[in-house]
């Protein structure tokens, strides 16, 4: 990765090269698409690669775990152990029982991912064929959970910092356990500079794509399952525009209803002019 992402000089160089449609061997031996004459590529003072920040959602809870570690875990347990673990775990408030396992679950939020974790490694002792999966499961879970703290210190950056370099020190064991290759990937390579981006950046949940992933299902596929698929875009807008206006009448209403409660000598004037609101 250093070898493209190394130095902007380098990197544009390597734009330049990819004419007439030959795309550049760094550039194909990671999969990427180069994109000629980039818009950043003459702005003074600008580090193009600085903009590119750390995503808990994508890097983390869908990155990291859910596409790499918990994937490796069950090629090692097994699909049936694996779900036979989770489905005996007892239930408790506050925790999520997959009661049909892990495995036949096709479509994952970060909620669902959230909740996972918090009872993963119980799930994983008394199968992991070695104690450093265990070890390697420990301390990245913890990287993802004090990532997610809304505020840091020096403190808790070392010890982020410490649970990242704990991982790398076991994390060759999927590798000797044969359940994968390498570890040249971008979503390990991201890890080292999650430290670096919160000192810069501040803590990570102001740049967690999470919060707009919510927008959207709020705001579109929510208007979306209310129309009847035909003409859709016209029934969301309409569909949004009848929730903003609910939105704002509710928000008069709790203003009314406490000003009533502070001056009850006016409660009929106010009653009046509430229903006159709702004509």
């Amino acid at each position: 990765m250093s070898e493209v992402f190394g130095a902007s000089q380098g990197t544009r160089h390597k734009h330049a090269v990819g004419t007439g449609g030959l795309y550049p061997p760094e550039f194909v031996a990671q999969g990427l698409r180069p994109i000629f004459s980039p818009f950043w590529a003459d702005l003074p003072h600008a580090n193009i690669f600085t903009a590119i920040t750390s995503d808990i959602l994508h890097q983390l809870h869908q990155g990291i775990f859910k596409d790499h570690f918990k994937k490796w875990c069950i090629t090692l347990v097994g699909k049936q152990n694996f779900d036979a673990h989770f489905r005996a775990m007892p239930a408790f408030s506050g925790l999520r029982h997959f009661k049909e396992g892990i495995s036949k679950v096709k479509q994952w939020t970060g909620t669902d991912h959230k909740q996972v974790q918090r009872i993963f490694l119980a799930a994983l002792v008394g199968t992991a064929p070695h104690l450093d999966v265990i070890k390697a499961g420990c301390n990245l879970l913890d990287f993802i959970y004090l990532a997610q703290y809304q505020s840091h210190t020096d403190c808790t950056l070392v010890v982020l910092q410490q649970a990242l370099d704990s991982f790398h020190m076991v994390k060759d064991i999927f590798i000797d356990l044969g359940c994968w290759e390498h570890f040249n990937m971008l979503k390990i390579h991201s890890l080292q500079h999650y430290v670096e981006t919160i000192r810069s950046l501040g803590s990570l949940d102001g740049l967690n794509t999470e919060t707009l992933e919510r927008l959207h299902i709020n705001f579109a596929k929510k208007a979306y399952s209310a129309s009847n698929r035909r003409d859709y875009l016209v029934q969301m807008t309409r569909w949004l525009q009848c929730q903003e206006a609910i939105i704002w009448f509710s928000s008069y209403l709790t203003w009314l209803l406490k000003l009533m409660d502070a001056n009850p000598s006016n409660r009929t004037s106010m009653t009046a002019s509430a229903a006159l609101a709702m004509l």
